[in-house]
């Protein structure tokens, strides 16, 4: 599941539902959503408060696997003077 998002901070609620959504689409323990929620509010509010060199779009991608759901989160394009890799998290579903 991907998903663009606006650098804002109004853009948090629909992160929110874009996990929910994630969440109830792959039949994933919902004891997990609190850490999932956490984990991507926290990297979206530093990718827009600390990388102001850029204005692109942040792309969250989700995807299920077994035991385990990953998401990664980044920019649409590297910041600028600096090399960037995709932030990823996972979180224990088994």
């Amino acid at each position: 599941m991907d998903r663009k998002f606006k650098r804002s901070f109004d853009e948090l609620k629909e992160i929110v539902a874009l996990t929910n959504r994630f969440f109830n689409e792959n039949d994933i323990d919902p004891s997990l959503r609190y850490v999932v929620d956490l984990a991507a509010e926290e990297l979206f509010v530093n990718m827009v408060t600390y990388n102001v060199e850029s204005n692109q779009d942040i792309l969250i991608q989700m995807s299920p696997h077994e035991c385990t759901s990953s998401e990664h989160m980044g920019p649409l394009e590297p910041f600028s003077k600096r090399h960037f890799s995709a932030r990823t998290f996972s979180s224990l579903a088994c």
